[in-house]
Parts: C-alpha cells; structure tokens; sequence
C-alpha cells in the first residue's frame, strides 16, 4: 500500500532555479521521511507547476505537505495552489524506474465504478497495450480521496507521452469493452515536463 499527493501551483512570476533549489534544498529531507517512495518535479505546458510525492503511509504524506509548506513560506513564495490531490496508489507498470527527467500525463477521472474494478479493467484490457507503448517509463493509478481516479504516466519525450494520451483513449472507446464502462466519461488532462524525478532507490545512491 502506498499513498501519494499531488500539488499543482499557479506560477505568478517565472523562477527558472526553482527546480533545482527543490532537488538542492528539499530533497534530502523528504528522503528521510519513513517510507519514501519517489518524488517528481513536474511543469504542466499550461503554466503551472508542482510534482507528486508518493510515500507508504498518509502521515508521510502529511509530513512532506508540512514540509513543502514551511519551505515555501521561508522562500517568500505565495504562488496559490491550484490543484492538491492525495489518495491511494494503486496499479503499477513499470518500464524503467530510474528515470530524472521526462514528460507526462495526467488523466484525472470521474466515475461511479470502484478503484478495484477500475484496476481489474486496465489489467486486463489495456496493461499489455500500455506496457509496450514506446517511450513509457512509468505507468501508476490513484484513487484520490474526493472519489475521482487517476492515472499517472511518465514517457521518455512528448511524443510518447500524447500518443499514451491517444491510446488511452482509444481503448476507452472500444463497444461492450469493460474500460468503456467503468471510465465512462472523458478526464481532465494535464501534460507537461518532468524536471527532476528521484525513487528510494536512487536517492540511496545520491547519499
């Protein structure tokens, strides 16, 4: 079990050193948070910025909440949030788990269906597919506390990433498919950049 959150910020004026005063003066702390997972830095092509945290229990990710909180007021940052999303991850494919850098897409769901039958579709009809997409690095699902459902994936270029897009929608479309009836309803989507990407495992290895 693993839970996450999710943090988008409306950017009131361009920092172009925020990244790597993150890597530089945050990372080592949620290191030690018990039970890191990984952390992406992440800048959606709309102008907003963020990353997601995924940590083994809730507290964790209470604690890197505080932690980033405390961080942005020290730094006088008041950028507002935009978007804060925490929940259960769930299903996950991954082709390469070492990745820094990259870009994504996020798909965020509305759906009467539960996270377990929502996991079961895509296991079934679409893991194959989505396994052998070219360019994917990652590949999670999340059951956010508001009910909604979403799906991460991290992709070697831009490309890669859209065409993910297309294939999601794609396999949502197919008649009597199980995916077209548990994920029924178009997402909400968020593409950009991730700039910085660091697992438990590598962060051993930066230490």
């Amino acid at each position: 079990m693993a839970y996450c959150l999710f943090r988008l910020y409306t950017e009131q004026q361009r920092d172009e050193h925020r990244f790597e005063r993150a890597r530089s003066e945050m990372l080592p702390k949620i290191q030690q948070i018990a039970g890191f997972q990984r952390f992406a830095a992440f800048r959606t092509n709309d102008g907003r910025y963020g990353g997601l945290q995924v940590y083994e229990t809730r507290d964790g990710v209470h604690q890197a909440a505080t932690m980033f909180n405390e961080w942005r007021q020290r730094t006088g940052n008041h950028d507002p949030v935009a978007l804060e999303l925490r929940g259960e991850v769930g299903l996950s494919i991954v082709v390469n788990s070492s990745f820094e850098k990259g870009y994504g897409a996020v798909r965020i769901y509305r759906t009467d269906s539960s996270f377990e039958q929502v996991n079961a579709a895509i296991e079934q009809e679409g893991a194959e597919a989505i396994r052998n997409l070219p360019g994917l690095l990652r590949y999670t699902t999340v059951k956010f506390d508001d009910g909604r459902i979403g799906t991460f994936t991290a992709c070697e270029t831009e490309q890669a990433a859209r065409d993910m897009t297309d294939k999601a929608r794609e396999l949502r479309s197919k008649p009597g498919s199980q995916l077209s009836k548990v994920l029924a309803h178009d997402p909400d989507v968020i593409v950009g950049e991730i700039t910085l990407a660091v697992t438990k495992a590598a962060a051993k290895e930066l230490t």
